[in-house]
């Protein structure tokens, strides 16, 4: 099962059928569960397969169209490989099949374009963050987006208690003094001396390790808005937090020893706290649209949105997944109609945010109580 990358949202974007097949489900954690998953994808197919017949396609046709879903149902380690939920999309027969880190209802859509609403949800903003976990043992600096993350090579830094000391004279540590920002010596609080009976040695140790980790760390994270979770012990966390004067790091942290913690384990813990991060940035985009909306800048009618997204009209579309609204564009008369019940329709959320994202705009994918007052769609236009 893919991770879902620019380009692949970008073919995704780009395909149209007639008969472009969407399915999201939720995915069991527990292997033990993965049947029940099978069985509700299996209905999703036959749900598929009556609308095709319904909609006068032969049952050869439909048989073709959906095998590649029911060779998906064979395939043991696709059930396995699990995530909170999953996107397969199929037209003629490809099939592409996508992780998604966030809980989906079951989703079944045709169309004459792929229902990639949900997908956005994934490229609303530059969603890359780092995650830095702090050890005496390793550090580990992992670049993240909001559905992976890869070890960043830091080997060129100390990333142990041990590597540090090796790279200070442990011998003249019992005449250094280390202040924390903003101490002015002295003695005063918060200055450490290598004397005493080794516990404020450690600590000193400690301090010196964190201020050649934050000094070193500013050469691989070179854009100093990028958001950094920290992640470690709440002791070496403080210390960090005391030494930094370069990283962007965010308020919220991963508590714990991380020795014991994967990669996979750690980006799990952090995307939370991230997107908590990335919200800040939604929420100043809604109190905009509140301060437009007496303006002529807003609107929250879908055929107007639908229209303004068609002509690259849209700054910012707010949406939510799981609301349809059957219509179509005509180019000639270059608008928008709601349109029930015809072979040419589709649904005109999705037309808006697939035109709304090809033209550079935002799209947003909230839940239905972070929504503008509208249960469709709102958007801010560009001019």
């Amino acid at each position: 099962m893919n991770l879902l990358t620019r380009n692949q949202l970008d073919e995704l974007i780009n395909t149209e059928n007639q008969n472009c097949i969407s399915f999201y489900l939720p995915m069991e954690k527990a292997p033990t569960e993965a049947d029940k998953t099978k069985v509700l994808f299996k209905n999703q197919i036959k749900s598929v397969e009556s609308d095709l017949i319904e909609h006068g396609l032969a049952p050869k046709n439909v048989d073709t169209l959906i095998a590649p879903a029911v060779k998906l149902l064979e395939t043991p380690e696709f059930w396995t490989d699990t995530d909170h939920s999953v996107a397969v999309f199929m037209v003629e027969d490809r099939i592409t099949t996508i992780k998604l880190p966030f809980a989906m209802e079951p989703t079944t859509f045709i169309g004459p374009k792929f229902y990639l609403v949900p997908l956005f949800k994934l490229f609303s903003f530059d969603s890359k963050f780092y995650i830095l976990a702090l050890s005496q043992n390793k550090v580990r600096l992992l670049q993240c987006d909001l559905l992976d993350c890869e070890e960043v090579d830091i080997s060129s830094l100390p990333t142990s208690l041990d590597e540090a000391l090796q790279y200070d004279d442990i011998e003249k540590k019992n005449q250094y003094v280390m202040r924390s920002p903003g101490s002015t010596g002295g003695g005063a609080p918060g200055v450490y001396r290598g004397q005493g009976d080794g516990k404020d040695e450690h600590k000193t140790n400690l301090w010196r390790f964190m201020e050649m980790l934050e000094s070193g760390l500013t050469g691989f994270i070179k854009d100093k808005e990028m958001p950094v979770v920290l992640a470690g012990v709440e002791y070496l966390t403080a210390i960090f937090r005391k030494a930094n004067s370069h990283l962007n790091l965010i308020d919220k942290e991963v508590s714990g020893n991380t020795d014991v913690l994967s990669d996979k384990q750690l980006h799990a813990k952090a995307y939370p706290l991230a997107q908590d991060f990335f919200d800040k940035f939604v929420a100043m985009d809604l109190e905009l649209y509140h301060n437009l909306t007496s303006s002529d800048k807003t609107s929250d009618k879908i055929e107007e949105i639908a229209s303004a997204a068609a002509k690259g009209k849209i700054r910012i579309l707010f949406t939510t997944q799981g609301v349809f609204v059957p219509g179509i564009y005509n180019i000639e008369l270059d608008s928008a109609f709601h349109k029930d019940h015809s072979p040419d329709s589709e649904d005109l959320i999705n037309f808006a945010a697939i035109n709304t994202f090809k033209t550079g705009g935002k799209v947003y994918v909230l839940d239905d109580d972070k929504m503008p007052q509208t249960d469709e769609c709102a958007a801010i236009f560009r001019y």
